[in-house]
C-alpha cells in the first residue's frame, strides 16, 4: 500500500525485537549508542592546515564527494527535468565543507541514498532536503537512544529499497513489482 510508511514500520518493528528476541546475543549487529554531540566552534591550528598527509586525504575527499554529489544532482535533476549548475554544487559542497570543519564536523558529500528516499515520496524542492535535515537532526538528539537496538543490517534494507528506484529498468521493476508515479 503506497500510503502505508512500510519503511518506517519495519524500522519501529526491527527496534522493538531485539528486546523481544535478543538478537544481539545471537549474533544480530544493531547500531549502538551514538557517540555525544557537541558543537563546539574550532580553528584549525596552522600546523594541521599545512600537513601534507591532511592535504592528501582532503584532496581525495573533495574529488569524490563531489563526484559522487554531481553525479547524484545530475540523476536527478535529469529524472525531474531540471538543469544542475556544477559551479554551485562545488560552491555549496565547499562551504558545507568549512562550516563543518569548523564545528568538528564530518566532510559533507551528496546523500545518494536520503535524496533517492526523498524523491520516492515526492519530495522535489530544497524545502524538502530542510525537512529531512531537521527530521535527522531531531531523531539523532531526541530518540538516538532508541536507535541504538536497530539492526544494521533493517537500515541496510532500508536504504537498498530507496535506492531500487536510482535503477531505471523496467525488467527490475516487474521483477519488485514496483510502479512508477
Amino acid at each position: 500500500n503506497p500510503c502505508a510508511p512500510g519503511q518506517v514500520m519495519a524500522i519501529v518493528a526491527a527496534i522493538a525485537s531485539p528486546y523481544a528476541l535478543a538478537l544481539p546475543s545471537h549474533g544480530v549487529t544493531v547500531i549502538g549508542n551514538l557517540p555525544p554531540i557537541t558543537f563546539i566552534l574550532t580553528v584549525p591550528t596552522l600546523d594541521a592546515i599545512a600537513s601534507l598527509d591532511l592535504l592528501e586525504g582532503a584532496i581525495a575527499i573533495a574529488i569524490v564527494g563531489f563526484g559522487s554529489g554531481i553525479v547524484t544532482a545530475r540523476s536527478f535533476a535529469t529524472k525531474s527535468g531540471n538543469d544542475v549548475d556544477a559551479g554551485k554544487e562545488l560552491i555549496g559542497f565547499g562551504t558545507a565543507n568549512v562550516a563543518s570543519g569548523l564545528f568538528g564536523g564530518f566532510p559533507v558529500t551528496a546523500a545518494d541514498s536520503r535524496t533517492a528516499v526523498n524523491y520516492a515520496i515526492g519530495g522535489k524542492t530544497q524545502l524538502v532536503g530542510l525537512i529531512a535535515a531537521a527530521a535527522l537532526a531531531g531523531t539523532i538528539l531526541y530518540i538516538g537512544n532508541v536507535l541504538a537496538y536497530l539492526p544494521i543490517a533493517v537500515l541496510g534494507a532500508v536504504l537498498v529499497s530507496a535506492a531500487i528506484d536510482l535503477i531505471d529498468l523496467p525488467e527490475l521493476r516487474t521483477l519488485y513489482r514496483i510502479s512508477r508515479p
